[in-house]
Parts: C-alpha cells; sequence; structure tokens
C-alpha cells in the first residue's frame, strides 16, 4: 500500500500547526481528583475518561501528587490508531490524537492496554512512563523525551519491564530501559535520534547527554538492517547492555527484516539463546 503520511516530515515543518488545529477539540486533563489513580474512573479527569474520540489528552503533576494508572485488563484509548504504520487516522480528513504526559515529573504505569491514534509525548527529565508483564502500547509513535511542540523538552524515563511497545516510530530524546518484553518500530529504521546543534536536529534540540538505552532483557526491534545506526550509537556511547556501553548483539537474520537488539547474556544464559530465538519467532507483530 501507498503511504500517504511521513511523520518525519510532517512534524519537521508543521507540528505547531497541527497543535492549533487538534486543541479545537476539547482538551481532556489528568486530576486524580477521585483518588485510586486508575485511568478508567471518570471522576480522575476535567472531562471524563478518555475515549477513540479524544485527541489532546494531558497527564500533568498534581497538587495531590496522584498519578495515573492503566490497571490489569484494562483498555485506554486516546483516539483511534489508523491500523497502518505512516498513515494518519481519520482518511482523507486526517487527525493527529495525541497524549501529552506525563509532563513535568508525572508518572505513568501500564499493566493493561494503551492505545493513542497518533503519539505519547512525555516531557521533563523527571517525567516516567512504566510497563510492566501483559502490559502493552500501541501508537503511530512515540516522542521520548523529544518534543517538536515543546524545543528543549528534554528527558523522561521509560522502564519498560515486560510486555509489548508496538511503533511506527520513535522520537528519541530520554532514556529507555528494557527489562523485559519488546519494543518494535515498525517503520523502516523510524528513529529520530538526531542531534541538537548545528548541522542535526534544531528543531528538538536535543543533546546525547540526556538520551540512552540500556538493555537488560528483552529485545529492541527495528525495521530494516539496523546496524549501521545502532553502531553510530555505539560510537556515541548512547546505547549499553546492562549498563556497559555496546555490551550488545545486533541480529539481522533470526527475524527477516527486522533488526533485533539484545544485552551480550551472561555465560549462564548461552544456553538459553535457542528457546529465546524461537520465542522471537512467534511473537504476534502488528503490521500494515
Amino acid at each position: 500500500m501507498k503511504k500517504t503520511y511521513k511523520i518525519p516530515y510532517y512534524l519537521a515543518a508543521t507540528g505547531t500547526a497541527l497543535f492549533m488545529i487538534t486543541s479545537a477539540v476539547a482538551d481532556t486533563h489528568w486530576t486524580g481528583n477521585a483518588g485510586g489513580n486508575d485511568w478508567n474512573n471518570a471522576g480522575n479527569w476535567d472531562t471524563g475518561v478518555p475515549g477513540v474520540n479524544n485527541y489532546n489528552v494531558f497527564i500533568d503533576p498534581q497538587s495531590n501528587n496522584s498519578y495515573a494508572i492503566i490497571g490489569v485488563g484494562e483498555t485506554a484509548n486516546v483516539g483511534a490508531w489508523s491500523g497502518t504504520w505512516g498513515v494518519a487516522p481519520g482518511g482523507s480528513s486526517p487527525v493527529y490524537p495525541t497524549l501529552f504526559g506525563p509532563e513535568w515529573g508525572q508518572t505513568l504505569d501500564i499493566y493493561g492496554s494503551l492505545n493513542v491514534g497518533w503519539y505519547m509525548a512525555p516531557v521533563g527529565n523527571t517525567s516516567t512512563i512504566n510497563m510492566y508483564a501483559g502490559g502493552s502500547y500501541t501508537a503511530e509513535g512515540i516522542g521520548l523525551g523529544d518534543n517538536w511542540w515543546f524545543n528543549g523538552g528534554q528527558g523522561v524515563t521509560m522502564n519498560q519491564y515486560g510486555g509489548t511497545v508496538n511503533i511506527g516510530y520513535l522520537f528519541w530524546g530520554g532514556n529507555l530501559n528494557l527489562y523485559g518484553g519488546t519494543f518494535t518500530i515498525n517503520e523502516n529504521l523510524g528513529v529520530n535520534d538526531a542531534v541538537g546543534v548545528v548541522g542535526g536536529d534544531t528543531v528538538n534540540l536535543v543533546t546525547d547527554a540526556n538520551r540512552m538505552i540500556d538493555l537488560a532483557g528483552g529485545a529492541l526491534i527495528i525495521n530494516g538492517n539496523a546496524t549501521a545506526m545502532v553502531t553510530g550509537w555505539e560510537s556515541r556511547n548512547i546505547i549499553e547492555g546492562n549498563g556497559v556501553v555496546g555490551n550488545i548483539s545486533i541480529d539481522t537474520t533470526s527475524d527477516p527484516g527486522f533488526t533485533v537488539i539484545k544485552a551480550v547474556p551472561e555465560p549462564m544464559s548461552v544456553a538459553f539463546l535457542g528457546l529465546s530465538s524461537l520465542a522471537l519467532l512467534l511473537r504476534r507483530r502488528l503490521v500494515s
């Protein structure tokens, strides 16, 4: 299928215009007023629980220190994803549902399923996303501390202890700690990791000092042959395995068409590599 929408060019050219368009739709803000931190409790939102018709959803810091939790077996929606990587939802009149947050020190815990029509855009180097075994995140992408709508909004930490992430693009300006599960980027080499200096990413103003991927379990999976890109990350000291820069393996054969990046296993773990490869082939991956 011919793709009619490519996110990197869109963000570089018209991110501000997008925000103005989607702001015409009623915004929804986390309040935490009901207590219990349950995402699906209407009392925790100023206009009720977000759904497939919401375009701008915000998780801001609150005076009561509440934070959103998507519980085991629960589903949370922010708009509706188009179902095809690289294509905005809405057909001939595309829309861009966005989860702005967690922001400025807030936390989002994902035990269930989070589906976002376009992007999750957390900001602030004390903001944290935690995903646990059984959790999932599906969207066009994530701006992990790399936000086109707020220059310098770098940082953010995502801890993935299990579960699955399926996205088209990663705008990478924060920290990804992968302890388990799979983090899959389904567009060919769909990672923006540019540096905010002359000749680099002058829009998003991210530096490598605010960027790291630490693989301590699970797998980072990227569409296409990402060998050159990942070795470039090694030379920039922004990817590590079990806390050691460059202590990773790059596999372009076990999952045809994709590159699988893992931490170099401890000696006692080598015997389990065969089982691990088999499990990888059996996983279900969302494709266009």
